[in-house]
């Protein structure tokens, strides 16, 4: 399981911020967390796209990409979406770094309110 290479003996507490996705919430993974207690899930709230950072990479890339663009084939679609992905990687502290950035600050927030209750 790759929750497994997050959990490292004698280390301390550790929270991992998630969706509330089905796969999330499976038993094998709450199974996992009894054997691993020290790994707490923290899940964001329902319909919370602007605490996740991964929303605003899709929104970016179905505006660059498939924005009333019509693709004949799945193939043309592929293509475009990893130059999409090519040409971000290959400028990591341009626009990805603020979005993330921000959204890490929210996070911080987040999870500040949720240990204070």
């Amino acid at each position: 399981m790759w929750v497994s290479r997050l959990v490292i003996p004698g280390l301390c507490q550790m929270a991992l911020i998630l969706d509330n996705s089905r796969i999330h919430h499976a038993t094998e993974l709450q199974l996992f967390l009894k054997e691993h207690p020290r790994l707490q899930l923290v899940f964001l709230p329902p319909y919370s796209p602007n605490l996740n950072p991964v929303e605003g990479l899709w929104l970016w890339l179905k505006a660059d990409v498939v924005n009333n663009i019509f693709f004949e084939k799945f193939y043309k679609t592929r293509l475009h979406v990893s130059q999409f992905m090519k040409r971000i990687n290959n400028h990591p502290y341009t626009r990805v770094e603020i979005m993330f950035s921000v959204n890490l600050v929210m996070y911080s927030f987040f999870y500040a309110f949720l240990k204070g209750n």
